[in-house]
């Protein structure tokens, strides 16, 4: 059986994250509406700015050695190994476009 959330309210949630370490973007709270739903309680949806929150993880000294920009492969004999994206083919070709974005974008 799935284990129950401490808490029993956005608000009681909300006050739970304030009691976190650090700071950061800020938590925010969407009400929700769907069209043709109707809910016995309102729905929340609690969120960060995205952007706000990359910023931050690629701003923070403690993770400036583990942050990967450059695509590589990995192999197990022949075997393509694929475990984060910039060991997938994907990762390369966004390189490859990137390049000859730049490429052409500084020829002019």
């Amino acid at each position: 059986m799935r284990e129950q959330p401490q808490f029993k309210s956005k608000d009681e949630l909300f006050f739970y994250m304030q009691q976190l370490p650090g700071c950061g973007p800020k938590w925010q709270c969407t009400k929700l509406r769907l069209k043709g739903y109707e809910s016995e309680q309102p729905i929340h949806l609690i969120w960060r700015d995205g952007l706000e929150v990359t910023k931050q993880l690629f701003a923070n000294p403690i993770y400036a050695k583990h942050m990967c920009y450059d695509p590589h492969h990995i192999y197990q004999g022949q075997e393509h190994q694929i475990g984060e994206f910039w060991t997938s083919d994907d990762a390369w070709k966004i390189q490859v476009s990137s390049c000859t974005f730049v490429e052409s974008y500084s020829s002019d």
